[in-house]
């Protein structure tokens, strides 16, 4: 018994080449006997793809070339879905991390010794403050 699986696999091993392409064509077989089998379907659910593609178009960044280059730029302009620029958000106060290199200030130190929040060297305390307020 050991001795026909040795011939076997030393067979597979020799041959990989022409079973992998014989098995990649039989699926390419198969594939296109269904498809031709189930041209009708094929086309309809094509078509229903296309009909939903259509319907959320509005949803896909306009992508628009701009000819100020000699090499081609694409410009992408992209819908605004988020709030309006005169509706303020309110920031609670938060730490942050610093980039590398940078560290807080002994004044941000205390603050949050303060509150009891012990700072690491890359990160400070940022205060409350409010986004998208209009200058007065």
């Amino acid at each position: 018994m050991g001795e026909k699986k040795k011939k076997a696999l030393a067979w597979i091993k020799t041959h990989k080449k022409q079973l992998i392409i014989s098995g990649i064509s039989v699926a390419a077989v198969i594939c296109i006997v269904l498809s031709i089998k189930n041209k009708n379907a094929l086309i309809e659910f094509l078509a229903s793809i296309e009909k939903s593609t259509k319907k959320s178009s509005h949803s896909i960044p306009s992508i628009n070339p701009s000819a100020d280059n000699d090499i081609t730029a694409l410009e992408i302009t992209v819908p605004r879905t988020y709030t309006a620029p005169n509706h303020t958000v309110d920031v609670p106060q938060h730490i942050r991390k610093l980039p590398e290199g940078r560290h807080h200030s002994a004044k941000k130190a205390e603050q949050a010794a303060k509150l009891g929040i012990f700072l690491l060297s890359n990160e400070t305390i940022v205060d409350h403050y409010c986004k998208n307020c209009a200058a007065a």
